[in-house]
């Protein structure tokens, strides 16, 4: 069976069936493309989220060989829990319990993280920002139901006005380097700093490590993988070498610029025959 069948057969709304609220998401189809190759694999998956234990069933059968953890703040999700499947009752915003779950269950690191709690902006943010650092290279997060987090309530614990806000945010990061002016510059600007021995923004944890930003309907998937941001790692030696190439063009600039005055001399000096030229026709033209 694939993904969707099986969220059709223990009945969650993550497939193309409607849940207890009549509304299905579709989401097995998004997920069956990016775990698909990783089936078989013995992955490490944490779920925010338990509820009626459907999606853990789910996953429970489509990866057979993993460790499945889910957490709930509800005291009653603990009957879902299985011989492989754990449930840890706890507040998915607390980073003293995320991280005894961390410790306990998954050491060297997560695989996949399902964000399918509260909904609450401010809960995904935080607990984006507890388990984020956690994933393995390569690591999948997942953030869903996006539009509820735009009708909850808003939160002064965020400066965000839902998570498609703060997924903006941190796709920004995908481009831009933040220095301490408040000015956002590109890759190219921050080479061009290192060019003429300027101050270079210091990277932030998602300007090295966040990968992508994919949204899909009413999904989010945050990517986590190192970037080669190889202006980061020029030595000293790098840096004189730059500063002499930069000299170097500066000098070949300054040659290109002393003929384009010489071409405008001479330009000049043409221009002044030609009106002479033309006086003395003029004159010519009137004297007879």
């Amino acid at each position: 069976m694939n993904l969707t069948e099986l969220a059709e057969f223990y009945t969650t709304d993550k497939g193309d069936s409607p849940g207890v609220f009549g509304h299905s998401h579709g989401y097995t189809h998004i997920y069956e493309t990016f775990f698909s190759p990783q089936k078989e694999m013995p992955v490490n998956l944490l779920e925010i989220g338990v509820w009626t234990g459907a999606s853990l069933r789910m996953w429970e059968k489509y990866f057979p060989n993993a460790k499945i953890v889910g957490v709930d703040i509800n005291p009653e999700c603990k009957i879902h829990a299985t011989h492989r499947c754990i449930v840890e009752i706890g507040d998915a915003t607390d980073k003293h319990f995320l991280q005894s779950v961390i410790d306990k269950y998954f050491p060297e690191g997560i695989d996949i993280i399902i964000d399918d709690g509260s909904h609450l902006c401010s809960h995904q943010i935080k607990s984006f920002f507890i388990l984020f650092p956690f994933l393995r290279e390569n690591g999948l997060y997942f953030v869903e139901d996006l539009s509820v987090s735009q009708l909850s309530p808003s939160s002064t614990d965020t400066q965000f006005t839902d998570f498609l806000d703060f997924a903006n945010y941190l796709s920004e990061q995908l481009i831009y380097f933040k220095n301490v002016s408040d000015i956002y510059s590109t890759i190219t600007d921050v080479r061009q700093f290192y060019q003429h021995n300027m101050k270079v923004p210091q990277l932030s944890y998602f300007n090295k490590h966040l990968h992508s930003v994919q949204m899909f309907h009413n999904l989010c998937l945050l990517v986590k993988k190192k970037r080669n941001l190889n202006y980061a790692t020029f030595t000293d030696d790098r840096m004189l070498e730059i500063d002499e190439i930069w000299k170097e063009a500066k000098g070949k600039q300054f040659m290109i610029n002393e003929q384009r005055t010489e071409i405008e001399l001479h330009k000049n000096e043409l221009a002044k025959m030609r009106n002479t030229l033309c006086y003395k026709i003029k004159t010519l033209l009137q004297q007879r």
